[in-house]
C-alpha cells in the first residue's frame, strides 16, 4: 500500500565521425552539381529539339515555295501546248499530257502544303511563344575554319552530356567512399537521469552506443564500389561517343559544302535546261515528253539542293 514518486529522463543524440561529415559535405556538393548539369543537359536537348523542329518547318515551307514555282512553270507550259494545239501544230494528246503533269504537280504541292501545316502546328504547339517567321535567304556558306583537332577540343570542352557523366562518376566515387566509411558505425551518446523511491535513489549516467558492423554494411560498400565502376565505364563510353559524334559532325560540315556547291550547280543547270527545253518546244524543236522530263529532273535537283543546304 505504499506510494512512491519516480521519474526518469533521457536525452540522446547520434554522432557522426568527423571524416564522415567531411565526406557528406563533399558528396552533397557533388550531387548538387549533378542536378545543375542535368538541368543544363535537359535545356540543351530541348534546344536541339527546337532547332530540329524549326528546320523541319522551314524545309516544308521551302518545299511549298519550290512547288509553287514549278506549278506556275507547268501552267505556262500548258498554255504553250494549248496554243500549239489550237494552231494545229501539236496533237491533242500532248495537251492531255501537259494537263496530267500539271495536276500531278498540283497534288505534290498540296501534299507539301499539308506537311508544312503539320510542321507549323507541331512547332506552335510545343513552343507557343515562338514567333513563326521564315528566315531571309542566307548568304552562301563558307568553309569551316580551323583544324579538326581544334573543333574536337571546342566541342568536347563545352558538352553538357560529357560534363554530366563526369560529375556522376565523381559522385559515385564519393558515394562508394562514404559507403566504405559506414563499415565503422556512428556512435550514439545518451545522458540519463532517474529519481526513484521519492528521491531516495538518484542516478545520473552517460552511455555510448556503438553498433557492430556486419555483412550487410560490407555488402552495401561492395555494391557502391560496383556502381562507381559502372559510372566510370559509362563516362568512358560517353567520352568516346561524344568524340565520335564530333568527328562525324566536322567531317559532315566539311563535305557538305562541296556537296551543296555541286548540287546547287546541278540544279541551276537543270533549271536552264528545263527553260531551254520549254523554248525548244514552243519552236517545235523538241517533244513535249522531253520538256516535261527536263522539268521533273530540274525539280528533283532543286529539291535535293534545298535539303542539302538545310
Amino acid at each position: 500500500g505504499l506510494r512512491f514518486d519516480e521519474q526518469e529522463y533521457g536525452l540522446q543524440r547520434a554522432m557522426r565521425w568527423p571524416w564522415k561529415a567531411s565526406l557528406d559535405y563533399r558528396l552533397g556538393r557533388q550531387e548538387r552539381l549533378v542536378g545543375e548539369l542535368s538541368y543544363s543537359d535537359a535545356w540543351h536537348e530541348a534546344g536541339r529539339d527546337l532547332l530540329d523542329m524549326w528546320f523541319e518547318w522551314v524545309g516544308t515551307e521551302e518545299a511549298v515555295r519550290i512547288a509553287d514555282v514549278q506549278l506556275q512553270s507547268l501552267r505556262d507550259q500548258q498554255r504553250s501546248v494549248e496554243r500549239r494545239v489550237e494552231a494545229g501544230d501539236a496533237a491533242a494528246v500532248e495537251l492531255q499530257l501537259a494537263d496530267a503533269e500539271t495536276r500531278r504537280m498540283q497534288s505534290s504541292r498540296n501534299a507539301a502544303a499539308v506537311a508544312a501545316m503539320r510542321a507549323r502546328e507541331a512547332l506552335a504547339s510545343d513552343y507557343p511563344g515562338l514567333p513563326l517567321k521564315l528566315p531571309i535567304p542566307l548568304a552562301e556558306p563558307q568553309a569551316l575554319p580551323g583544324t579538326d583537332g581544334e573543333w574536337i577540343e571546342h566541342i568536347t570542352s563545352d558538352n553538357h552530356e560529357l560534363e554530366l557523366a563526369e560529375s556522376q562518376a565523381a559522385a559515385s566515387r564519393l558515394a562508394a567512399e562514404r559507403a566504405g566509411a559506414d563499415r565503422l558505425a556512428d556512435p550514439t551518446l545518451a545522458l540519463h537521469y532517474s529519481d526513484n523511491l521519492d528521491g531516495n535513489r538518484r542516478l545520473l549516467g552517460l552511455t555510448v552506443t556503438l553498433p557492430i558492423g556486419g555483412s550487410a554494411r560490407s555488402a552495401d560498400a561492395a555494391l557502391a564500389r560496383s556502381q562507381s565502376r559502372a559510372a566510370e565505364a559509362n563516362l568512358r563510353l560517353i567520352t568516346d561517343h561524344v568524340r565520335s559524334d564530333a568527328r562525324a559532325a566536322i567531317a559532315a560540315a566539311r563535305l557538305s559544302l562541296g556537296n551543296w556547291q555541286d548540287l546547287s550547280e546541278a540544279a541551276a543547270r537543270m533549271r536552264r535546261a528545263a527553260d531551254a527545253a520549254a523554248r525548244g518546244y514552243e519552236l517545235g524543236e523538241l517533244d513535249l515528253s522531253v520538256t516535261l522530263a527536263a522539268r521533273r529532273q530540274a525539280l528533283e535537283e532543286i529539291g535535293r539542293a534545298s535539303c542539302r543546304e538545310r
